[in-house]
């Protein structure tokens, strides 16, 4: 009875061992080494001070393969995975040689070695207040315009070292205005920009964001038409017209397309020819149709010369 207890016993030890070769080896995952490159964030940055200069940090790391490869597929090339800090406390105006302390996510390791060092430029805080210019992008809807804009509010001020806030030439608030057929209202992002309409980086903008009213308007339709003289009375008798001398002979108007579709020529107000006896000059104002509006000129230099009937000429 013992023996079979023994055998039985012996039997399950066996199929313990069994299943742990079979099921409870855990299999490690193949280990590989990259290089990740990542700005130094500077840290006790002291009171009245910015940085105006601030390199990148590269670190060997190293963790499975699989996840590696997945990091290094990003756009950012696995600098989120990196975090490279250098302490500035104490530090004065001018440029500094530092330690830089490393820390990577998991499952990457950091592989031991020298710390690296990054060289960080301090400059004293400078303050600068610029107007905000709009910069509608893209084209507005057939037929529409980009006629004004508001800002509000209309100046932001620009922070930072020295050195790049002197850089910043201009500050720019841009709004997209693809297709609009009406007026656009939102929130846009400041942008400081250079010489070259490169932005500034590590400045800051007080605030950040401006209200832009962008007041999109219609398109008029425009014409070009003849102007066409009006007089009332007479000249003394004995006289008549001989001639006449409108400048400018046409005027361009504007309207909508059927209102321009009726307009075959401008009138002028008349000019009185009542009981004259020698050439008139004077200026005469426009008088356009209902719906339509003048755009080039609103009168006309008007000369008439007159001749006596029985000579025939001026």
């Amino acid at each position: 009875m013992r023996g079979d207890n023994l055998r039985y016993k012996l039997l399950a030890v066996a199929c313990a061992i069994s299943l742990y070769l079979m099921y409870g080896r855990t299999v490690e995952a193949p280990m590989t080494y990259a290089s990740l490159s990542a700005p130094v964030r500077p840290i006790n940055v002291p009171r009245g001070l910015e940085v105006s200069s601030l390199p990148a940090v590269v670190v060997t790391v190293q963790g499975p393969k699989s996840a590696i490869d997945e990091i290094l597929r990003r756009p950012d090339k696995g600098a989120a995975e990196l975090d490279a800090t250098v302490d500035l406390s104490g530090r004065g105006p001018g440029s500094h040689t530092l330690p830089v302390s490393a820390v990577v996510k998991k499952p990457l390791n950091a592989v031991s070695g020298a710390p690296p060092f990054a060289t960080v430029t301090l400059e004293a805080v400078r303050e600068r207040r610029l107007p905000v210019e709009v910069a509608p992008q893209g084209s507005v809807a057939p037929g529409y315009r980009w006629e004004s804009t508001d800002v509000t509010p209309n100046t932001a001020l620009v922070r930072g070292a020295g050195s790049l806030v002197e850089q910043v030439t201009r500050l720019e608030a841009r709004v997209p205005v693809r297709g609009a057929a009406g007026d656009v209202e939102r929130d846009a992002v400041i942008q400081a920009l250079d010489s070259r309409d490169e932005p500034v980086p590590r400045v800051a903008i007080i605030p950040s964001q401006v209200v832009v009213h962008v007041r999109i308007a219609r398109v008029p339709q425009y014409k070009v038409a003849p102007i066409v003289l009006r007089w009332a009375g007479r000249p003394a008798p004995g006289f008549m017209v001989a001639s006449v001398i409108l400048d400018p002979v046409a005027v361009t108007v504007s309207g909508s397309d059927r209102a321009l579709g009726n307009v075959q020529a401008v009138a002028t107000e008349p000019v009185n020819l009542s009981g004259a006896t020698s050439t008139i000059i004077q200026e005469v104002r426009l008088l356009p149709p209902e719906g339509i509006k003048l755009v080039s000129d609103e009168k006309a230099r008007v000369k008439v010369f007159l001749t006596r009937e029985s000579l025939g000429t001026p």
